[in-house]
């Protein structure tokens, strides 16, 4: 099968994702809400309740939050949402105001890391402020520099042998305007029988990688750090 043809399939069977899909979001969003968006990994479905970064979006969204997720791929309909929740008035421009009107948060693992750096660096051409992006085992070649336009970020990773591991480092491209919160290292070993990856695939293959995606520790700290970036802004 021609790689054109198998691409094709892929995207039919992960069904897509267009704006309408995010319909929990408010078009436009009151100023001085927070919009929440957990990047997935690999080419996993946006809305797969099975991922640890959509269940984590659901929890946030229990508790009266504007939370969702999107694929890695994505990010065209990521920046359409933004403009849309940002756009108050409707007019299809963003002024000054509008820009810095709802706090942004990003998070993603895998793929989904890299995939919040590259979206807040294309925010940042738009002149629009991201209050924190968190990276989870981040997989990337260029996922190393945080924009200017990021208040604080936070990178947790794994360095397992025999898995892919995540970025060890990440730094500000202005630490004058960027704070980098915390990097922060799993350990992980031997799959712990009573909470391990669900598939074959993932127990076998995935490593580190996998086990710290189906870490339940890892996914509270995230929530920590979110909650604690809106808190600070009471």
């Amino acid at each position: 099968m021609r790689l054109w043809a198998i691409v094709a399939l892929t995207a039919s069977a992960l069904g897509g994702q267009r704006l309408s899909d995010l319909s929990t979001i408010p078009i436009p969003m009151r100023r001085g809400d927070a919009l929440i968006l957990g990047f997935l990994g690999a080419w996993e479905r946006w809305d797969d309740e099975n991922r640890s970064v959509r269940k984590l979006a659901l929890k946030l969204r229990s508790q009266g939050l504007h939370a969702e997720t999107l694929s890695n791929h994505k990010r065209g309909v990521s920046l359409e949402l933004i403009r849309k929740v940002l756009d108050a008035n409707r007019n299809g421009r963003l002024s000054d105001k509008e820009r810095s009107s709802v706090h942004i948060v990003l998070y993603g693992q895998s793929l989904g890391g890299l995939a919040v750096v590259k979206l807040a660096r294309e925010l940042e051409a738009m002149n629009v402020p991201v209050l924190l992006t968190v990276q989870i085992d981040s997989i990337g070649l260029t996922d190393v520099t945080i924009p200017k336009n990021v208040v604080q970020a936070a990178n947790l990773h794994q360095q397992s042998r025999f898995s892919l591991r995540g970025q060890d480092v990440i730094r500000a491209a202005d630490p004058n305007r960027t704070r980098i919160i915390e990097t922060k290292q799993f350990e992980y070993s031997v799959l712990d029988p009573s909470d391990r990856p669900e598939t074959w695939a993932r127990r076998r293959l995935g490593g580190g990688h996998a086990q710290m995606e189906a870490d339940p520790a890892v996914w509270e700290h995230v929530e920590d750090l979110i909650l604690n970036a809106l808190k600070g802004l009471q």
